[in-house]
């Protein structure tokens, strides 16, 4: 089972309070926001008093559920989490979080657990007057956007996405560059689409990106924010795509007609998914993501260091701290590269290679 991250601060208060050293933070709570829900139904859809026991229990169970992600599994915690600390990463996290509780279920599931949550912000937002987005917002899932395994490209479908992906270089710029530091980096979608100007170092020794947060995309842990040395010719590419902005400030997005829309992650992702279903492969664990374990794959038969690998990846690794170290005395950058040249080298990894979870 996947592990989630630790309590923050504010969550941190939420057990402080529940164990009578801390005063209960200001704000709604879920509990509050949820009751109001409740009451909300009863007023506008009445129901005989039997429909109405089932009725509430039935939500009830959705609520609960979502307490209990709130409060990292107390659901004493989660019922008093303050409604205005939910964050839209929450809310997605929320959905994998509750696929990995309960794997059996389909989309249809979440979307009526989805509906409960979502509708209780909304009621709850209006009335509180909290001027926001709904962090519950766009989560609604169709059947074919359901999480499924992921298994990595083999060779001549790694070669073949390539190809396929040089077709739409002058059709779709933007989209062929985020997937092209996809396949080349095995970065996360919203750290390719997030870049910003000012994460574009070209005029380095060794030319290479930085993940980091910005206004943008935030990148919730630590490993997340790193360097990624990047070779020609996908140098030159962002070098002219960058000099082509009307926009040059430093904190400019680099893909500025990605980021102009809502769910940009799920928008990106699903473009790049039908560019693989119609020119590479119908297999459903074959997604743009498998860029990533494949990326990762190649690392390994490569024998490229483990520590190394997992700090090239944003992953949470023992020896990803060493590595970090290395970085701030100028050493990383060297040996990224090298590493990244090694990895062109390997064209064969095999095909029955499947990650472990949490990659």
């Amino acid at each position: 089972e996947r592990s989630y991250r630790l309590p923050d601060e504010r969550e941190q208060l939420m057990l402080d309070h529940l164990r009578g050293t801390q005063a209960l933070p200001v704000g709604h709570s879920w509990r509050e926001t949820f009751e109001l829900y409740l009451q909300e139904l009863r007023l506008r859809q009445p129901m005989p008093e039997k429909n109405e026991v089932h009725r509430e229990k039935y939500n009830r169970q959705h609520a609960s559920f979502f307490a209990e992600f709130l409060g990292h599994g107390s659901e004493k915690v989660g019922w008093e989490t303050p409604i205005e600390n939910v964050t839209a990463q929450d809310g997605a996290e929320f959905r994998r979080y509750y696929f990995d509780r309960k794997p059996k279920n389909k989309p249809g599931s979440w979307n009526r657990c989805h509906g409960v949550v979502n509708a209780a912000f909304n009621l709850a937002f209006l009335r509180f007057g909290i001027d926001r987005r709904n962090p519950l917002s766009g989560l609604k899932l169709k059947e074919e956007q359901i999480d499924k395994p992921v298994r990595v490209f083999k060779p001549n479908e790694w070669l073949l996405l390539k190809e396929v992906v040089e077709g739409i270089s002058q059709t779709k710029p933007e989209l062929y560059l985020i997937t092209r530091i996809m396949i080349e980096t095995g970065c996360r979608t919203a750290e390719s689409w997030g870049l910003q100007l000012q994460d574009l170092r070209l005029r380095d020794e060794t030319p290479h990106l930085w993940f980091q947060n910005n206004e943008l995309r935030s990148l919730k842990r630590r490993t997340h924010h790193r360097p990624m040395v990047i070779l020609e010719p996908l140098c030159s590419l962002l070098r002219l795509h960058a000099g082509n902005l009307e926009d040059k400030s430093p904190k400019a997005p680099l893909f500025p007609k990605t980021v102009l829309g809502k769910r940009v992650t799920d928008n990106v992702s699903t473009a790049q998914l039908k560019l693989i279903r119609s020119q590479v492969s119908v297999d459903p664990t074959l997604r743009m993501y498998s860029a990533r374990h494949t990326n990762i794959t190649i690392a390994e038969t490569a024998q490229i260091p483990s520590g190394l690998s997992h700090y090239m990846h944003g992953h949470e690794h023992p020896e990803t701290t060493a590595i970090h170290r290395k970085y701030l005395h100028g050493h990383s950058l060297s040996e990224i590269a090298a590493a990244r040249k090694a990895m062109l080298k390997v064209d064969d990894w095999g095909y029955d290679w499947s990650p472990a979870v949490g990659f």
